[in-house]
Parts: structure tokens; C-alpha cells; sequence
């Protein structure tokens, strides 16, 4: 709250909700912020229950992962090139035929 606070009282944006993070990012940090009260509840209650924390934990870097990936799939590394469609590289992957003569080929 407070880097959003100093944020806005820096750059004076137009409206309040340029400064907010987008609901990704706010669904991480609530994420985060229920599995540290979940870890919390762990320690003081049931300590044998906390390596079900380290699975969530890995999941949700996981996700946040695979988000990272996807976003950096979209972007064009190329220029004139366009960004690959959604099943792409599955049909490369279906019709190409490795083959030895041609060590050039996209497969």
C-alpha cells in the first residue's frame, strides 16, 4: 500500500487506477499473502501439517511461472515476424519428421 501511495504522490497519474496492479498481480499478492497466514496457522496449531505449505508453494510458483512464459512467448523477438498461434508448435512437432541430410530443418 505504501509504494502505491508513494507512487501516485510521485508520477500523478491521471487516474488511480493506472497505479493499481492488474488482476493477475493483485491475485498473486492475495495468494501470497493467504498462504503466509495458512504457514502461520500450521506452525502455532498442527506443525505436522507443513509440508502440505511447501506443495502450495510450489504451485503457485509454478503458476507464476508459467505466466512469465506465456507472456514471453507472445512478445516478437523477430522483426516483421508474428507471434506463433496457440497450436503452433504442436503441429510442427506432429509433422516433422527429423531427418539426418537436412540438419537445418525446424525439427
Amino acid at each position: 500500500m505504501a509504494i502505491t501511495t508513494a507512487t501516485y504522490l510521485e508520477l500523478r497519474p491521471a487516474t488511480v487506477q493506472a497505479v493499481l496492479p492488474g488482476a493477475d498481480a493483485l491475485g498473486f499478492e492475495v495468494a501470497t499473502l493467504l498462504l503466509g497466514v495458512v504457514t502461520a496457522v500450521f506452525v502455532l496449531g498442527s506443525p505436522w501439517l507443513l509440508p502440505a505449505v511447501f506443495v502450495l508453494v510450489a504451485v503457485l510458483h509454478r503458476s507464476t511461472l508459467v505466466n512469465e512464459l506465456e507472456g514471453a512467448a507472445r512478445t516478437d523477438t523477430k522483426p516483421g515476424g508474428s507471434p506463433p498461434t496457440p497450436g503452433t508448435a504442436s503441429r510442427i512437432s506432429t509433422f516433422c519428421v527429423p531427418n539426418a541430410r537436412a540438419p537445418r530443418s525446424p525439427c
